[in-house]
């Protein structure tokens, strides 16, 4: 999963790696594929806390401080 930043909303141009890794679901089912799913984020300070799901079937929340992306 990659976060895309810019500075004028326009031109995304610089990416980072949030979370990386191959998946496999667990139960087979309907519309369901390997990944990661339904992002959201909410800023709380420097850190932007980003919650996702992946095989849509667990959720996990990755924390990532934003003074230390260049």
């Amino acid at each position: 999963m990659l976060l895309a930043l810019s500075d004028d909303g326009i031109e995304f141009d610089r990416l980072f790696t949030v979370v990386t890794g191959d998946t496999t679901r667990r139960i087979e089912g309907k519309h369901k594929e390997d990944g990661y799913h339904y992002a959201n984020c909410f800023a709380d300070g420097d850190n932007l806390l980003l919650a996702y799901s992946y095989n849509k079937e667990d959720i996990d929340v990755a924390v990532i401080d934003t003074t230390s992306l260049g």
